[in-house]
């Protein structure tokens, strides 16, 4: 028998951020989810967000949604470009 633990956490994602979630909660998540967070609109910064996710020991995989195919090829675009996603 398997268990999904779902945690959400409703934060900024920079250096204060990450303390705050750590006071929450020890564990580390096993993926992490974006939804449709536009990464590629110019009006949002997810550089804290994205440097924050991607700093834990071991690579965790980011899930993400978007509203549409183009919009989804765009943010992962700007993720590859960032080098979040490996070649």
């Amino acid at each position: 028998k398997a268990t999904l633990a779902v945690e959400t956490h409703c934060c900024y994602y920079g250096e204060k951020g990450r303390q705050k979630v750590a006071a929450i909660s020890s564990l580390e998540p096993d993926a992490i989810i974006f939804f449709n967070p536009g990464f590629s609109c110019p009006d949002y910064d997810w550089s804290n967000a994205l440097s924050a996710a991607s700093s834990y020991r071991d690579a965790k995989p980011f899930i993400i949604t978007t509203n549409t195919e183009m919009e989804g090829f765009a943010d992962i675009k700007i993720l590859f470009d960032a080098g979040y996603i490996d070649k």
